[in-house]
């Protein structure tokens, strides 16, 4: 695997992280979006834009 995919991995992963530290029970949503094998890398990029603009409290 190549260093900038590492990277690309890593930064999706911050996202992930990031999110589930603001609002917890977005880990049952992207398990719930994993299983129904919908693309976790859309909805994670979404849903940090929603709590980029709208913040933690909206988010929950």
């Amino acid at each position: 695997m190549r260093l900038t995919d590492h990277k690309r991995k890593a930064r999706r992963h911050r996202a992930q992280d990031r999110l589930i530290e603001a609002a917890p029970q977005v880990r049952d949503l992207l398990v719930k979006l994993a299983l129904r094998g919908d693309a976790l890398g859309s909805a994670v990029g979404h849903l940090a834009k929603l709590l980029d603009r709208y913040g933690q409290a909206d988010l929950s």
